[in-house]
């Protein structure tokens, strides 16, 4: 699925170009399974290493950032496991599954920046790459998250009063994030 939604959203912006920077689409396409794979690890290790800042007793028992099943038999992207002694707060969960999309935002905003000002040219082979690790990857993982089920359902069910605020920034950076994604692409893409 997070790979159909990955070509959806880079071939409507490009099916809308006259002139398409062939060799970029193709660099783009073929670091689709690199870039869910990347960012999947990315975002399991966000987990894992938060978890063990903020949980002094930690063991991680499972780290898989790839398609499995967590021991309840339900289907995840990636997992992360662990156990611990002593309780966990509810602002320390939070932390922890919030972590990923931290990394997501900030990879996407730095990879935004780098593309903006012409540190990394757009128009060559390393702004295709930089796009599709950097903005691309994070973009689909963070809207993937924000839209369904996972870290933010989890969030939003243990933080009654602060559910409007995390669905009110969450909704703004994908707005936004929507709209950098789009205007890199035309960069990146257009020949």
């Amino acid at each position: 699925m997070r790979l159909l939604i990955l070509a959806l959203l880079l071939a409507v912006p490009t099916a809308a170009m006259a002139e398409t920077n062939k060799r970029n689409l193709w660099i783009a396409l073929s670091l689709m399974p690199a870039a869910f794979f990347h960012e999947t690890t990315l975002h399991e290790a966000a987990h894992m290493v938060v978890a063990k800042a903020t949980v002094p007793s930690l063991k991680v028992t499972r780290f898989a950032p790839y398609p499995c099943h967590d021991s309840g038999g339900k289907f995840h992207f990636g997992c992360f496991a662990s156990t611990y002694s002593g309780t966990i707060g509810s602002n320390t969960h939070t932390a922890i599954d919030i972590a990923p999309y931290v990394l997501s935002t900030s990879a996407f905003i730095v990879s935004d920046l780098l593309l903006s000002t012409g540190a990394v040219k757009s128009k060559g082979p390393a702004g295709a790459v930089l796009y599709m690790l950097g903005m691309f990857a994070p973009f689909i993982d963070f809207a993937v998250g924000f839209l369904g089920r996972g870290d933010w359902q989890e969030i939003r069910q243990r933080s009654h009063n602060g559910s409007i605020a995390f669905n009110l920034v969450g909704g703004v950076l994908l707005v936004a994030g929507t709209y950098r994604l789009v205007k890199q692409g035309y960069a990146v893409f257009r020949r």
